[in-house]
């Protein structure tokens, strides 16, 4: 008899994205409606109304978000258990697509890192509109979009693609572009990979179309009459000072809110940074890369899981910090009386020059090596953007949700680029197993006081 061939990595690989998607389903377990999911959604097919009736009426009065919106009144009419279900799937293909993109080589400790960082994801910023309505317009749109790269990496690894993939990518695409950011990070990434294509002469039909779709759902969120409506409305509720703020106040908003969001969330942050040094102290010879890669790292650490000891110790700290989460600009200058607000700003802008160039020098003996640096700097891009939206408080860390991934990803770059030797300990390993279980046990004492 003839013996059946396991494919032993194959299980292995199965095995990791089956535990990830039981973890997240444990954390799905008490989930229920309210705020949107119940008030807005949930009562449109309860009261009878005809669901097409009123996505036009939301077209004219509030949003150009027809695919989602309609995502999320099934979603929201239909027994929670199914949401919770999907929803959980939806985290299994985020890390499936991170892992097909950037895993060319299927390793099982590369996909074991992907899911456990996938598990250092701030759930809780997920719930503030509703869960069903909060994980639809954020986590399935940015994993939707990031499938729909598949394609175009296996052609840059000259790897075939399935038609399925192509299928379910036009389709994920007509949910993913309806969501304002997402449709700008996929313009931009798309320009970058037709340009890399080209440079390689390898086909560019799939990001031509990708583009080209991206375009036109600009398009329509440019030209929906909703979305003027609700930016008045939402500046007369929310930030009615926003109307008289310049292009300064408005950079401002950008620049601190995001490095807050950094901070406040801080897993994610300390990860890329630790495994910026180790990669630093086992690839480059640069000393001055290594120090500044130690100095920043010990720096945020001492802000962020070291604040409480860091406080006691300089107590100016708590004051240098607090600023950070104000939620209100009167005013910006670089007058010696608003230095306050400056120091802040020059910090956060530093921190975000040190990391890019920690990328940059880290990478710069790779092919493409300028994507690396793009790749960080697109995601703080799609939080930065929140700057110029009255909404920049209002929208709580839900916005942040893209830029955190891109984190993740950074670091399975960075991870995937540190030579280790063969009896190396893969410390970055070990670090997310450790920030892994912290935050999920953060999560989940925290479940009865988020809404939950």
């Amino acid at each position: 008899m003839e013996r059946i061939k396991i494919d032993k990595k194959k299980i292995y690989n199965i095995l990791i994205l089956l535990g990830l998607f039981v973890t997240i389903l444990i954390l799905h377990i008490n989930t229920r409606r309210f705020n949107d999911d119940i008030n807005v959604f949930g009562a449109v097919l309860s009261s009878g109304e005809n669901i097409f009736s009123w996505l036009g009426h939301r077209w004219n009065t509030w949003t150009s978000r027809l695919v989602l919106e309609f995502l999320e009144v099934i979603f929201d009419s239909i027994n929670i258990n199914f949401w919770r279900i999907v929803d959980s799937s939806i985290y299994v293909l985020l890390a499936f697509s991170i892992s097909k993109i950037f895993n060319k080589d299927n390793d099982i400790k590369l996909n074991a890192i992907i899911c456990l960082s996938v598990l250092l994801i701030p759930f809780n910023i997920l719930y503030s509109a509703g869960w069903v309505s909060t994980t639809i317009v954020y986590l399935w749109t940015f994993t939707f979009g990031l499938f729909s790269f598949i394609p175009i990496a296996n052609t840059i690894n000259n790897k075939k693609t399935n038609l399925i993939y192509y299928i379910l990518s036009f389709i994920f695409l007509l949910v993913a572009l309806n969501q304002e950011q997402v449709c700008c990070l996929v313009l931009g990434f798309s320009i970058i990979s037709l340009i890399i294509l080209k440079k390689d002469n390898k086909k560019i039909t799939y990001p031509v179309i990708v583009i080209l779709m991206s375009l036109i759902s600009l398009g329509i969120i440019a030209f929906c009459p909703g979305n003027a409506v609700r930016n008045a409305a939402e500046m007369a509720n929310y930030y009615p000072e926003y109307e008289s703020f310049g292009l300064k106040e408005k950079l401002y908003l950008a620049i601190i809110p995001t490095v807050n969001s950094i901070l406040i969330n801080k897993y994610l942050i300390v990860l890329l940074l630790i495994s910026l040094t180790i990669m630093s102290y086992k690839n480059e010879q640069n000393k001055v890369i290594k120090a500044s890669s130690l100095i920043t790292t010990v720096l945020i650490a001492m802000l962020t899981l070291f604040k409480s000891f860091t406080i006691s110790l300089f107590e100016c700290t708590d004051l240098f910090l607090s600023i950070f989460s104000r939620t209100e600009v009167l005013s910006v200058s670089f007058r010696p009386s608003n230095l306050y607000l400056f120091l802040p700003l020059c910090f956060s802008i530093l921190l975000i020059l040190m990391i890019t160039y920690l990328v940059f020098c880290l990478f710069k003996n790779k092919k493409n090596y300028l994507l690396y640096p793009l790749i960080f700097l697109a995601g703080l891009a799609s939080r930065f953007i929140m700057g110029f939206s009255p909404t920049v408080f209002a929208s709580n860390e839900r916005t942040s949700f893209y830029m955190f991934i891109i984190i993740i990803i950074m670091n399975v770059l960075v991870i995937r680029e540190t030579k280790y030797k063969k009896n190396d300990i893969n410390y970055s390993f070990i670090v997310i197993i450790i920030l892994a279980i912290f935050n999920f046990i953060n999560f989940v004492n925290n479940l009865f006081f988020i809404g939950l």
